[in-house]
């Protein structure tokens, strides 16, 4: 057994606090690994604020895209996924590299989106956001969220889907997993001292441990 965290809908969420590492520009890789049951209109499932960047779920009828504000050189907002609110884990990955051009969505370790977009995110100073800043207008658990300083590999990609709570280390700056959501806060175990903030209703519970340490 290990623990998850439910965002119930009401006033749930998890905040971490700004740090340099943070300030996405590109490239790199966000991750996060959850249950989505309902959502009600369009609902982030991990953001920032100031750099405006996130993966956010409703934009049309089932879909999640990454959904960039102030960014240069191109609109990444069509790299859309299907994804209908079920019972089953999803392993939600986006990742850019403006050097490629390359810009990537992958869903359980699957592509689902390719595109050769140039752009850059402002990297400003931010507060990222796991669920809505304001709250998560339906329901959801999250078992794990990565976030890199590069674009990773397919292969990579791939890996980190089969290997729940042992992801791939190098350019890893928030890594928040099964393994760490215990205490007052979400231990970040990549070693920047990430910790994320329970909000509202956003609190651990006891749940099976993901298959594929």
């Amino acid at each position: 057994m290990s623990n998850v965290v439910f965002f119930d809908g009401v006033d749930d969420y998890v905040s971490i606090a700004d740090n340099v590492v943070l300030r996405l520009t590109s490239p790199f890789t966000i991750i996060i690994r959850a249950k989505l049951i309902k959502a009600t209109g369009q609902q982030y499932l991990l953001g920032a604020t100031a750099n405006k960047f996130g993966i956010l779920y409703g934009w049309t009828a089932n879909s999640i895209q990454f959904q960039s504000v102030g960014y240069a050189g191109g609109d990444p907002n069509g790299a859309l996924m299907v994804l209908s609110p079920n019972s089953s884990w999803h392993h939600i990955v986006y990742s850019a590299d403006n050097t490629v051009p390359s810009w990537k969505g992958f869903v359980d370790g699957n592509r689902i989106v390719n595109l050769n977009t140039n752009f850059t995110l402002p990297g400003g100073a931010a507060t990222v956001y796991i669920a809505n800043a304001s709250a998560f207008l339906g329901s959801m658990v999250v078992a794990e969220v990565q976030i890199y300083n590069r674009q990773l590999s397919d292969e990579e990609i791939s890996y980190n889907n089969a290997h729940p709570n042992n992801p791939k280390r190098r350019g890893l700056v928030l890594n928040l997993t099964q393994d760490s959501i215990y205490g007052p806060t979400w231990l970040d175990l990549s070693g920047n001292a990430n910790n994320g903030t329970y909000v509202g209703g956003a609190v651990p519970q006891v749940a099976n441990r993901l298959s594929g340490r």
